[in-house]
């Protein structure tokens, strides 16, 4: 076995593992966006697993052979879909995608022998084309990302480059190889171990993108829980209520939420009360004990609401004014005080929901603290303040003003 064979043999077995991890994640807990990574995943998969029966045993695939080049050209539409998790994707974009992928399986279906290598040719520029725009918006939603979420769109969108690059390489040796009419893509040795290379680097891209090792997310997520409490501590004496203006502030651009709601709880009621804080969109007030927001917050722990029916029902009760079709919630909760729910509304489910709520649930864990501080503090200058006979000014009272 050489370098280049081994380089695509782990790159293989590194695309099939991250596929059976991805497929084995989505069954266990059912999801949108997690369906859409394992169709993306599967994509390659299938070809690899094919290419692989083909190579290293007898069994004849027949007429599967086919399915390997079929199930690769539909990744740019599989891309697409899984951008549409991070940004709006324009209609007109899609349709082209689409089209793009039927136009790529008649050319492979229907060109006639003689005309081989132009067909290919052909498909290899749409491919590229197609697949650079996912790779593109990819890039654009990492800029206004934060945290985890960034550098895992940071790394998808390099291995997806990665790709169009191999697919622009394959269509310029062919369009040179059209001229000559001497060689083929395979009899250059260097583009073939480019090529296995290049696999190999968007398999490693995609794994981390995808799929990154829980020590290194942390590390990721660091940076930003340090920025949050270094402006927590800045602003020493702060009140409960600017507390949770700034936790609603850094929710929403961590997670790209069209709006952040605070559900406090009141335990004298034993209910949640939604409060408005400026956003204009939601409707204050008790939330329904039987809703899907009250049926989440008796576990007690972060969730995602992503069936499209319960949310839509939810937001008409919450938030009509919004076209959400997710909803993350948080707790905030410390061992002395239960302070509510933390609740952002998404336009779609996220691409890496994990992601978002490991980040939502750490700042939030800090902020219940400050809260509990504020609420100290107030404790105690309101006892200063009786014993010395002063009167006591109210916190709402004193913020409105």
């Amino acid at each position: 076995m050489n370098a280049g064979e081994f380089l695509a043999l782990l790159a293989q077995g590194l695309i099939l593992l991250l596929t059976l991890w991805k497929l084995i994640e989505w069954v266990r807990r059912r999801g949108s966006a997690r369906l859409d990574v394992v169709l993306l995943l599967l994509t390659l998969a299938i070809s690899v697993g094919l290419n692989w029966v083909e190579t290293h045993t007898s069994v004849d695939v027949g007429i599967l052979q086919h399915a390997v080049p079929l199930a690769v050209l539909l990744h740019p539409l599989l891309m697409l879909r899984l951008v549409g998790h991070f940004r709006t994707v324009p209609r007109w974009i899609g349709g082209l995608v689409i089209l793009g992928a039927v136009t790529n399986w008649g050319l492979l279906l229907a060109t006639p022998a003689p005309f081989a290598r132009q067909g290919v040719f052909a498909v290899c520029v749409i491919f590229a084309l197609s697949l650079l725009y996912g790779a593109r918006a990819l890039v654009a939603g990492a800029r206004h990302a934060q945290s985890v979420v960034r550098h895992r769109m940071s790394l998808l969108s390099a291995g997806a480059i990665v790709v169009v690059l191999l697919a622009s390489l394959h269509a310029v040796v062919l369009l040179a190889s059209l001229h000559a009419l001497t060689f083929a893509v395979d009899d250059i040795p260097h583009v073939a171990l480019l090529t296995k290379v290049g696999l190999l680097t968007a398999a490693v891209l995609y794994s981390l993108g995808l799929a990154p090792p829980p020590w290194l997310s942390r590390a990721w997520q660091q940076a930003d829980v340090q920025h949050f409490l270094g402006a927590a501590s800045g602003s020493a004496g702060e009140s409960a209520e600017r507390t949770l203006i700034r936790l609603c502030k850094t929710a929403r651009h961590a997670v790209g939420g069209q709006a952040v709601a605070l559900a406090r709880w009141n335990e004298k009621r034993n209910r949640l009360e939604l409060e408005l804080r400026g956003e204009r969109a939601l409707v204050g007030g008790p939330l329904p004990a039987d809703g899907l927001v009250a049926r989440q917050w008796t576990f007690r722990r972060p969730f995602l609401a992503d069936d499209r029916k319960q949310v839509r029902e939810a937001c008409l009760r919450m938030a009509p004014g919004l076209d959400c079709t997710a909803m993350l919630g948080v707790p905030l909760i410390t061992p002395s005080h239960v302070w509510g729910l933390l609740i952002v509304f998404l336009r779609r489910s996220p691409g890496l929901p994990e992601e978002d709520l490991r980040l939502l649930a750490l700042v939030t864990e800090h902020t219940a603290v400050l809260l509990d501080h504020a609420a100290l503090v107030e404790s105690l200058r309101r006892e200063i303040s009786e014993l010395r006979g002063e009167p006591v000014l109210d916190e709402d009272t004193h913020d409105e003003s």
